[in-house]
């Protein structure tokens, strides 16, 4: 469980600076009124988009950083909601076992039987 913890603990991270990444480049985008920003590298020659479709580009890379903050609070809720479900029904599990043999000693002591 402690290992499920840790590895979504770090993936929640990376996922929640990429959504900060998301917001700060979606923040220079709306300032410039350009996409992509000036002084931003870029991998290959990229068509610069303005105006209406800059606005869009900033709206959509706010849009995927919602989604991925959300993605997030799930990553970081889920393991404890899981740990706790699992061991809940462990423990039922554990109290129902132990009540059917003490139930068997009974039945056999009432019947002249031994029990080991």
């Amino acid at each position: 469980m402690f290992m499920l913890k840790l590895t979504l603990g770090i993936v929640s991270f990376l996922l929640l600076m990429t959504g900060v990444y998301f917001i700060i480049l979606a923040r220079r985008t709306f300032k410039s009124g350009q996409y992509p920003p000036p002084g931003m590298r870029v991998i290959r020659n990229t068509r610069l988009r303005t105006g209406a479709q800059a606005r869009r580009a900033a709206i959509s890379l706010i849009v995927c950083s919602g989604i991925l903050m959300v993605i997030v609070f799930f990553f970081l809720y889920w393991p404890y909601v899981f740990e706790k479900t699992v061991l809940k029904k462990r423990s039922s599990d554990i109290k129902r076992n132990l009540s059917e043999k003490e139930g068997g000693v009974v039945e056999l002591k009432e019947k002249g039987g031994e029990t080991k």
